[in-house]
């Protein structure tokens, strides 16, 4: 059995508290933990996964959804930690490289993984449960990417050096980025879907017009969501379909 990876704890109190690094920590973790609990519902579903089973090719779109949400995740914090703020400063430049590591070896992993995915849609009776094991050995390496940068803005000087209103317009504007680069009706309904709202209910901050769409969203993509730990709009535990 593939080991199951450990959630980042969260500090709920972190999204209602004035300081603006508590709050970029503890949304930096409930974002890491929504792509670890999706590598966990891979490896805990893959085994069972073949041709001929129902859900094969929602599985294998789950497969590539991942790996396009880290990518975009791995970007989403280089283009933070690395672009210059309003007062004209990169956060790298005091927190060091560890909160911006070199990840181009990273994404051209996940980007395999993407591939074998397209791979088994193709050609289902090609698919072996060892092949997506092993193709994902680097998770302990993605893992340690995402700790060493939570440690850096959790110990780093970023108070010193960033005014916290400007740290809040970056975390703002990044959110921004994310939801302008990628498909809404993959980005929200898999944050929704893998994110357990019983330890954190007030994340993420949906407006009620939002909530209001919501269901034509995730009806998008509906089969991929099946798949999911969450359901996206009930928030209810599932069960491998």
């Amino acid at each position: 059995m593939f080991p199951q990876t450990e959630l980042f704890p969260i500090d709920v109190d972190g999204l209602q508290t004035s300081s603006a690094i508590a709050h970029l920590l503890t949304v930096n973790k409930l974002m890491k933990n929504t792509l670890l609990r999706a590598l966990n519902r891979i490896t805990e579903l893959c085994p069972v996964m073949n041709e001929s089973h129902g859900g094969f090719g929602s599985f294998v779109d789950y497969v590539a959804t991942f790996t396009e949400m880290t990518c975009l995740h791995l970007q989403g914090d280089e283009r933070f930690f690395v672009r210059p703020n309003a007062q004209g400063k990169k956060l790298v430049d005091f927190l060091g490289t560890a909160c911006n590591p070199n990840v181009e070896r990273l994404q051209s992993k996940l980007k395999n993984v993407r591939e074998k995915a397209k791979e088994w849609g193709k050609a289902p009776t090609c698919y072996r449960h060892e092949d997506i094991l092993s193709i994902l050995c680097f998770s302990s390496e993605l893992v340690e990417v995402m700790r060493k940068q939570l440690d850096c803005i959790q110990n780093g000087e970023i108070g010193t050096e960033i005014d916290d209103e400007i740290l809040r317009d970056m975390i703002q504007e990044n959110i921004r980025w994310m939801s302008g680069t990628s498909d809404i009706a993959v980005l929200l309904p898999f944050i929704l879907s893998h994110h357990d709202s019983s330890s954190c209910p007030n994340w993420p901050t949906i407006s009620p017009e939002g909530w209001a769409e919501l269901p034509r969203i995730v009806d998008v993509y509906a089969d991929l969501w099946k798949i999911a730990p969450f359901h996206p709009i009930t928030k209810k535990s599932q069960t491998l379909i």
